[in-house]
């Protein structure tokens, strides 16, 4: 064991910017360490700046860079691409709903990113007099600078950004700019190492080992550019609720729906408890006007198409209120079947789902129930109900199966919805300017 340790030792080693512990990173780093190992090389990892590691590479201080973009030998001379795919990437701009919209980058006016991102100075080029960047050190500086509403959005690679990112606030909204390959780097004293790693890194592809650490870390295959997106479908089935914003025949979900797919649409109006039904048992493709938390295991759209008003809980006076925050026990709560609001409470409270809010009212005036979930309707104040937020106005969403349809078509709707907002038609949709600007789709400067 101390000899194959001395001769390990002994290896010849490459030295690369390092280390990362995102599944891409861990990816690539298992993928080159392996490649490498198999020609006689060990891998010694020296952590630094993203930026800084561009010079140090290119001035030979480091042999190489793990995985970046097909754009780098452009600025470093020096430095020689491995033609072997890694793996791809896209380069997101991400912001809050609230603060930007649609968060199209023709209408940020400030974005933060990671210095030495090259894929960022690539897609900015042509618009840096136009907007305000802010380069930072870490990606989790860029996140810290976005939380504070220091800046409209930010760009970062998707592997930069923490798995659970999106799931946890409804109001991130990511915007896919471009695609990127990533490939391996070596200096160009290196030149004929190269050509061999690329050999044996393809070897390892038609071996099957590259596919298994794929599975392990997370990725998925670099797919040609051809196979990008699967045909949409020529016809469709989308069932919505029975609001005034979803009829099939006057509102604005349809119409913004409708034309932003452009696809034969049988569009249905059902109870939302039926609604969701259908979706989930795949005779409905598409579902119109989910929560995030509603999205039945299909594909949200990146793109929302409402901003919902508070939900609300409603009791005859503050005190059953007080009640229902601090012994919730005490109490029974009432909401129409399918709006699914016990998932925003705690499970002590006794549960009544009704058909209709008029079954709920019925069963408050007969004291089964003391207090109601609802949106804020005039009734409520006619009938001199006291009101607490349960949830603040949350985005509204499609959603799609989870299957190669259902990715087609939202790739077409969020493409769709996006040019409706950036070319100004968005407004034409809506009849009072009240609901434009409670959509939240294009949010207005102060001053506009």
């Amino acid at each position: 064991m101390l000899a194959s340790h001395w001769a390990f030792a002994q290896l010849p080693q490459i030295i690369l910017d390092g280390k990362g512990d995102e599944p891409a990173a861990m990816f690539v780093q298992a993928l080159l360490e392996r490649a490498y190992g198999n020609l006689g090389y060990q891998i010694e990892y020296r952590s630094m700046p993203l930026a800084r590691s561009w010079v140090e590479a290119n001035a030979g201080r480091l042999d190489g860079l793990r995985a970046r973009i097909d754009e780098a030998a452009a600025t470093y001379p020096n430095l020689v691409k491995v033609p072997f795919t890694l793996f791809e990437f896209k380069l997101l701009l991400v912001g809050d709903r609230r603060r930007c919209g649609a968060c199209d980058l023709s209408q940020i006016e400030s974005v933060a990113t990671v210095r030495g991102l090259r894929a960022v100075s690539e897609e900015l080029k042509d618009r840096l007099s136009a907007i305000e960047l802010v380069e930072l050190t870490t990606p989790e500086q860029v996140l810290t600078l976005l939380e504070g509403e220091r800046v409209d959005a930010i760009l970062l690679a998707d592997p930069m950004l923490p798995p659970d990112f999106f799931g946890t606030n409804p109001h991130w909204i990511q915007h896919a700019l471009v695609t990127y390959p990533d490939y391996h780097y070596l200096n160009k004293r290196y030149s004929p190492l190269a050509e061999s790693l690329a050999q044996e890194l393809m070897r390892l592809e038609e071996l099957g080992e590259v596919a298994l650490l794929r599975e392990r870390y997370g990725m998925t295959r670099p797919q040609p550019e051809a196979e990008e997106w699967i045909s949409v479908p020529s016809s469709i089935t989308a069932v919505s609720g029975q609001w005034p914003a979803a009829q099939a025949n006057s509102g604005v979900y349809k119409a913004l729906f409708t034309d932003s797919v452009s696809v034969n649409t049988n569009y249905q109006n059902v109870s939302w408890k039926r609604a969701k039904d259908l979706f989930a048992s795949g005779q409905a493709d598409v579902l119109v006007g989910a929560y995030q938390f509603e999205n039945a295991d299909g594909l949200l759209s990146d793109l929302h198409i409402d901003y919902q008003t508070a939900i609300t809980a409603f009791a005859k006076d503050n005190a059953t209120l007080t009640l229902f925050e601090t012994q919730p026990q005490s109490v029974s709560v009432c909401y129409v079947r399918g709006y699914d609001f016990d998932q925003l409470l705690t499970t002590q409270q006794k549960i009544i789902e009704a058909e209709d809010l008029s079954t709920c009212f019925e069963l408050y005036e007969t004291g089964f129930a003391d207090v109601i979930i609802d949106y804020p309707k005039s009734l409520f104040a006619d009938k001199g109900l006291q009101r607490m937020t349960v949830f603040e106005p949350q985005p509204l969403f499609v959603v799609f199966q989870n299957n190669d349809n259902g990715r087609a078509l939202k790739a077409s709707f969020d493409r769709g919805l996006r040019e409706i907002v950036v070319s100004g038609r968005l407004s034409n949709y809506y009849s009072q300017q009240s609901d434009y600007d409670s959509a939240k789709l294009n949010v207005r400067r102060e001053g506009e």
